[in-house]
């Protein structure tokens, strides 16, 4: 079950990857959540750091897709402000999402990276989809009721396993 939620990489926020390093491994696209990791759950807006990084992204090649468990009006809305693909309702870990994107895109799963702040969700999802993972820090503490449990159960396991 841990093997099944350990990430490949921790960093302390999405625009501190390094997209060069991901574009040798053989990444082509990335799948990114949205809340708390590219902007706060209660917040529709995309600091200009994270928005840079994901035209940086766009610019070097690789297709970006956002994927969250939030409303889907809530997806469509900051999908549509920044130009950008999304699915929103994503039902993470276990969205058929994934094998939408793989198949739109052509890619093999080990040419794409999942990107999030939640192991049971996003982290999760790379996982059991054969993807990269890469866990960023949660941008702020305030979570939605659903992910308290959750966020609770990480710590534990994040302490555990020295991560």
């Amino acid at each position: 079950m841990i093997k099944k939620i350990r990430p490949d990489l921790l960093v302390k926020a999405v625009e501190l990857i390094d997209l060069t390093q991901l574009k040798q491994s053989g990444i082509r696209a990335l799948i990114i959540d949205i809340d708390n990791t590219l902007t706060p759950h209660h917040k529709d807006v995309i600091s200009e750091r994270k928005l840079e990084w994901l035209k940086q992204a766009s610019a070097q090649g690789f297709l970006v897709y956002l994927l969250s468990n939030n409303r889907i009006g809530r997806i469509k809305s900051i999908t549509a402000s920044y130009g950008l693909q999304g699915f929103g309702f994503a039902c993470k870990p276990f969205s058929p999402y994934y094998k939408k994107i793989l198949r739109s895109s052509g890619f093999q799963p080990k040419e794409v990276c999942c990107i999030g702040d939640q192991l049971l969700t996003d982290i999760a999802g790379a996982k059991l989809n054969g993807m990269a993972s890469i866990y960023v820090e949660p941008i702020s503490p305030r979570d939605i009721i659903f992910s308290r449990f959750s966020r609770w159960l990480e710590k534990r396991l994040m302490t555990r396993k020295g991560y």
